[in-house]
């Protein structure tokens, strides 16, 4: 017993032996496909739907912010023209969706796992150097704190010098981890900038589009366009985004990377 999916390859396979030279040979190919889409209610519409598919993803618990995850949706699905949507869980990105034509949504899906864990290394990265400048920033930071000023806290607060001190310390060292967050941040998203700007769009053709937008409007019809809040960026944040604009002019996802998955993701020198 044939399920759904082997009675559209069935199909399609007819359909193709259709076009045959063989006069003969055709008009029974065509006759049995019609045979069976009349057997199991199948359309024209409901067979060129079938050439399209998803993939869900989970998105890296490193990139999940919307602006960094937006990003590198946005690189793979024009570099191999698909259309992606987030699914979220309270609020959250959870994952990421792509749509269009099944040889390039299965190639899409390894470019994005690929990509994805080289933009983690990156920010990790980055971050570690990150993290050694502020220390010393957050040390000077600390520093400045006179046994005068702490014994002249410590009697306004009516509190211990050494709890004085501990809260002084954890406050400077809060401050310390969301600047190494925010200027991360804003490193691996000047870098993603880059490579946007550099990837090769697929040429997708208006049929191929049409399909897509009906898939979506056929099985997910109540999705809604995902709001992200503006950012202020510090003067600090400003220059990592610079240096990460310069890093990625180097990038090259192929680097070490076997075999012929990959080959339409093809950046612009």
């Amino acid at each position: 017993m044939l399920n759904r999916q082997q009675i559209f390859e069935k199909i399609k396979k007819l359909l193709a032996l259709s076009h045959s030279s063989n006069s003969s040979e055709a008009a029974i190919a065509l006759s049995r496909a019609q045979k069976l889409m009349k057997e199991h209610s199948i359309t024209l519409d409901d067979i060129n739907l079938n050439s399209i598919t998803e993939l869900e993803l989970d998105a890296p618990s490193a990139l999940r912010a919307k602006h960094l995850i937006g990003l590198l949706g946005s690189i793979i699905s024009s570099a191999f023209g698909l259309d992606y949507f987030f699914h979220t869980v309270n609020g959250k990105i959870n994952s990421i969706i792509f749509i269009g034509a099944k040889d390039r949504v299965e190639a899409a899906g390894y470019a994005f796992t690929l990509l994805s864990r080289q933009i983690c290394v990156i920010k990790k990265e980055f971050a570690k150097q990150e993290r050694i400048r502020l220390s010393a920033l957050t040390r000077q930071k600390i520093a400045l704190f006179s046994e005068q000023r702490i014994l002249e806290y410590s009697q306004s607060f009516k509190m211990p010098p050494a709890a004085v001190f501990a809260y002084i310390k954890k406050t400077v060292k809060q401050q310390e981890n969301k600047e190494v967050c925010k200027n991360t941040e804003a490193y691996v998203y000047g870098y993603l900038k880059v490579l946007k700007e550099k990837v090769q769009d697929y040429a997708l053709s208006f049929s191929e589009q049409k399909l897509i937008t009906e898939y979506k409007a056929q099985n997910y019809p109540n999705l809604t366009d995902m709001r992200q809040r503006s950012k202020k960026f510090t003067q600090e944040m400003i220059q990592s985004y610079t240096r990460g604009n310069k890093d990625a002019q180097t990038f090259n996802i192929f680097q070490g990377v076997k075999g012929k998955t990959t080959a339409r993701l093809r950046f612009d020198d």
